[in-house]
């Protein structure tokens, strides 16, 4: 004899796909927040007249590892360093022509710059 009742298994169904749906929006700003791995130094180089110093050379070092990452001062004296391993202590340097710049020593990283 056949009965002709509705089954739950739809129901159930879609009531799992409707969990793993919020779980996945749940842990996705997790997962993308796993993708940042290195940090960043921004800055501005000045002259003792608090005038931009265009083209000055700036190096970062880290010192346990030995390496360097440079980059060149815009015209308004900007720079970026990217890609940097998280941690330190880095020493960062500026040079440029008629510029007297002090290394600064001992400089620690976080994750992205912060």
């Amino acid at each position: 004899m056949k009965t002709n009742r509705p089954t739950s298994i739809p129901r159930v169904q879609t009531l799992f796909q409707a969990f793993a749906l919020l779980l996945a929006l749940a842990l996705a700003p997790a997962a993308f927040a796993q993708g940042i791995t290195t940090s960043a130094i921004t800055g501005f180089v000045t002259d003792k007249q608090e005038k931009p110093v265009a083209g000055a050379a700036i190096t970062a070092v880290h010192e346990p590892s030995g390496t360097r990452a440079t980059a060149v001062t815009r015209a308004n004296g900007q720079y970026n360093l990217s890609g940097l391993r998280v941690g330190g202590p880095f020493t960062i340097s500026a040079s440029a022509k008629d510029l007297v710049a002090e290394p600064q020593r001992d400089v620690y990283l976080g994750l992205d710059g912060a």
